[in-house]
């Protein structure tokens, strides 16, 4: 009778940890299939519907703006006219060699710049599809 038991109670085991075992795998498989919609609704911010690689091409393309905003009235204040380019404002020391592009990702796009015809400056350059030319292309005129 014991030993009728105890065989009882080791299948009563090994049933438990076969199902466990099955378990686990399928919450790991489960796991593995998460799809990229899946992925983008986790980095969505719901409040504005921008995913955080828009937020950050957005904060990257501002910060870039308040820099050589900085610079041309810095530039402006010495000299008493809009800079002709954002080499100019490089020449001057007023901004760096870098600050003249803009990253998206691995890739940097070279940000154009020039003077408008009643002579204010402007910068403008690729948007999120980084494809100059296109609707989405950014430009501000400081």
């Amino acid at each position: 009778m014991r030993y009728l038991v105890f065989l009882i109670l080791i299948a009563i085991v090994v049933v438990w940890l076969v199902q466990r075992t099955h378990d686990d795998k399928e919450a790991e498989d489960a796991g593995k299939k998460e799809s990229l919609h899946d992925q983008i609704h986790q980095v969505t911010d719901y409040t504005t519907g921008k995913t955080q690689t828009n937020i950050l091409i957005d904060q990257t393309v501002n910060i870039r703006k308040l820099e050589i905003q900085n610079a041309v009235k810095l530039f402006e204040g010495m000299n008493a006219r809009a800079p002709r380019s954002l080499g100019e404002l490089t020449e001057e020391g007023l901004l760096g060699e870098e600050q003249k592009y803009i990253r998206y990702g691995n890739v940097k796009y070279e940000i154009e710049s020039g003077q408008t015809p009643d002579g204010r400056f402007f910068i403008r350059g690729p948007g999120k599809d980084r494809v100059k030319g296109t609707k989405d292309d950014w430009e501000f005129v400081l």
